[in-house]
């Protein structure tokens, strides 16, 4: 921090010709007063890593492992290679680097030997727990479960993962039977997946086409993973309130179902209210595209757009962790208002990058900060008087869905 200081010059000596010292010191002019003080500022969570749990050719450990490339996983995990095709993660891990994925933490369930159990993926979910990079989740192999109801237990407990996480987290679902006929398919998972943390989670259908050109064959597999390095992409490209939709694949030969215009109207804008799907399609001129940007929940909220769901995460996670600094700050009006200069000017930042929706400060985002004893609210883990209250509001970029030409 500095202060400026305007100095003004003498215009004529004192009596008897002499410049005192003092008058002299400090010549007239502009002069720069540095003031260290606290360093407060926001630090932003990661947005672009992906967590992935499967079973693996070698298990290693119980914890999740840093993967920075598909060669690093081959060594830690085994590759594809003697591993049956029913076990897809190796080709899941390959379908995310080679869509512009850029790191990832990997959880082995267990080797290829035995029978698979959404208990053994599950159990590998909560490995997750204390991992704060992970943002994106993703549980591929749990379509390979032996039966619909298993795979459904493994995808409503990813979904309580997220919502009940301390970080930003978010899950992509895949689909059961979606190498296979749409309605079933569909009606299994509207009617399976629960009404609980419907915004901690995106579904796709169908599954997509990998080559496998060693073989002469491909291999079709969840599109979970390809979904996720999209995300990633248009996060580290764009910005995490940019809707993941629109976006094309790499990689891919096609789509186990060609949807008409009619299946994707009922998987994105069901009639009926069940929860939202987004849809995997063939555009022409562009090859295989992500189409819709919802999370699951049906009502007519912000948070069923992916984007603002992600992005209102993404603020909490990254002030929340920050904030952390003014622990041992006394809860005193000072203190409250360094609060709010200090995430004000973050947000400001945010806004100058079109993370908000508005042309001015005052449009875009409001903070304030105050003593809990002050707002009638007494349901905290520590007394009123030793907890300071932060409230945030954010305009929010919604994804264009209609364009009336």
């Amino acid at each position: 921090m500095f202060k400026i200081k305007l100095m003004k010059s003498q215009s004529a000596l004192p009596a008897g010709g002499q410049i005192p010292p003092s008058d002299f010191q400090i010549p007239p002019g502009v002069h720069f007063v540095e003031e260290r003080g606290p360093d407060f500022r926001i630090y932003e969570v990661s947005t672009h890593i992906a967590a992935f749990v499967g079973y693996t050719q070698k298990s290693c450990g119980e914890g999740p492992v840093h993967i920075r490339n598909l060669e690093e996983f081959t060594r830690i995990f085994g590759g594809g290679d003697s591993a049956p095709l029913s076990y897809t993660l190796y080709y899941c891990i390959f379908l995310y680097f080679v869509n512009g994925g850029s790191e990832c933490m990997v959880v082995s369930a267990g080797g290829l030997e035995g029978e698979r159990c959404a208990d053994d993926l599950i159990k590998g979910l909560w490995a997750l727990k204390a991992d704060i990079s992970a943002a994106i989740v993703a549980v591929p192999e749990a379509v390979m479960l032996p039966d619909v109801a298993g795979c459904l237990a493994v995808q409503r407990e990813m979904l309580r993962f997220c919502g009940e996480s301390d970080y930003m987290r978010f899950a992509i679902l895949d689909l059961y039977g979606g190498d296979e006929e749409m309605d079933a398919s569909v009606k299994e998972f509207r009617a399976g997946i629960g009404n609980s943390y419907l915004d901690c989670g995106a579904a796709y259908f169908p599954w997509v086409k990998l080559p496998l050109y060693r073989l002469n064959s491909e291999l079709i597999l969840p599109a979970s993973p390809l979904v996720a390095a999209v995300y990633g992409i248009v996060d580290n490209s764009r910005g995490v309130w940019k809707a993941p939709a629109n976006e094309s694949a790499r990689y891919v030969t096609g789509c186990s179902i060609k949807l008409t215009q009619a299946q994707v109207m009922k998987l994105t804008s069901p009639s009926d209210g069940g929860v939202n799907i987004n849809a995997i399609i063939l555009a022409p001129g562009v090859g295989i595209t992500l189409w819709g940007a919802r999370t699951l929940i049906p009502e007519a909220v912000p948070a069923r757009f992916i984007n603002v769901k992600r992005t209102l995460s993404f603020l909490k996670s990254s002030i929340s962790s920050s904030l952390n600094c003014f622990l041992c700050e006394p809860n005193s009006p000072e203190t409250w208002r360094s609060i709010e200069k200090t995430v004000s000017s973050y947000l400001e930042g945010f806004r100058l990058r079109g993370g908000f929706f508005g042309t001015s400060s005052a449009e875009c985002f409001r903070v304030s900060a105050g003593s809990a004893a002050d707002s009638g609210i007494d349901s905290h883990e520590w007394p009123a008087d030793q907890t300071i209250l932060v409230k945030v509001e954010v305009a929010m970029i919604k994804p264009g869905e209609f364009i009336e030409l």
